[in-house]
């Protein structure tokens, strides 16, 4: 069990140069968790693709199919108290914070390209690649 954030989401979803190291990620720990903000999150994804003419109408629901099949029932109420809390101790936004949190709740680590969630919470945030490599 592994927390992602939405750019690890979309990369698994979508071609882009991440996309293989992603996959692996997957292929190394397939469950996925997330807040319940990770949907919402990742509709804002696709409506800047569909707006760019990255994808179509259909291609986005095809896409936030796969993405819900990802995470399941895996979403995740998580405690505004303790997003608060992370907003606190770091200069990460409060949406950031949910994934931090989350994953310190379920004792696991979040993978995520975001420097500056790796930079502010080094015990919790890991790049994909640190993943594969622990």
């Amino acid at each position: 069990m592994i927390v992602v954030d939405i750019n690890i989401l979309a990369y698994m979803t979508f071609a882009t140069a991440q996309s293989s190291v992603v996959s692996l990620v997957h292929q190394r720990n397939p469950v996925w968790e997330a807040p319940l903000l990770w949907k919402s999150e990742f509709l804002n994804v696709l409506a800047l693709y569909y707006r760019k003419g990255l994808i179509d109408y259909d291609e986005s629901l095809v896409a936030l199919g796969f993405a819900q099949r990802l995470i399941g029932p895996r979403e995740h109420a998580v405690p505004s108290e303790e997003i608060m809390q992370a907003v606190v101790r770091s200069t990460c936004t409060a949406y950031h914070c949910e994934f931090v949190v989350l994953a310190e709740k379920l004792g696991t680590k979040l993978i995520t390209y975001d420097r500056k969630l790796i930079r502010e919470f080094p015990t919790t945030a890991i790049t994909p690649d640190d993943f594969l490599g622990q």
